[in-house]
């Protein structure tokens, strides 16, 4: 409401006077201020653009149920498929403790890049595997 009050009282102020009845034909015509007028219109228009998505942001707040960051937190990991509830897992703990050690190495010995691929592969095929035991499962039942 205050960006569209402020930009009403600019235009009203940057209105030609609008003649009466009488006023002759041939008064001067009021002097523009190039640089100026362009630097307040984009002034008013970022204004007015900022406005507009804060408005949007805070009705798509209040139509997702978003209370605080925890809230927008939440659902960003249940859209992504992270259990936000589950607690943290095995794989969880096993990683940190990986980037645990190899952050605590001060030698430099080794390479660092082939250990990563090394244990992400490690970790892709403990995920298969748990996805075959449940797939055999589902199948038995």
């Amino acid at each position: 409401m205050l960006s569209a009050f402020v930009t009403r009282r600019s235009m009203i102020r940057k209105r030609p006077p609008i003649p009466t009845t009488f006023t002759p034909s041939n008064a001067p015509v009021p002097k523009g201020e190039g640089g100026l007028d362009a630097v307040e219109a984009l002034g008013l228009a970022t204004m007015n653009t900022v406005s507009v998505f804060m408005v949007a942001i805070g009705a798509g707040f209040i139509y997702w149920d978003i209370g605080d960051i925890e809230d927008l937190r939440d659902k960003v990991r249940k859209g992504v498929g992270f259990d936000v509830y589950g607690g943290e897992t095995d794989a969880d703990k096993e990683i940190e403790g990986w980037v645990a050690e190899v952050l605590a190495r001060k030698d430099g010995y080794g390479n660092i890049k082939d250990e990563i691929v090394d244990k992400l592969m490690e970790l892709e095929q403990k995920e298969r595997a748990k996805e075959e035991a449940k797939a055999m499962l589902g199948v038995k039942k």
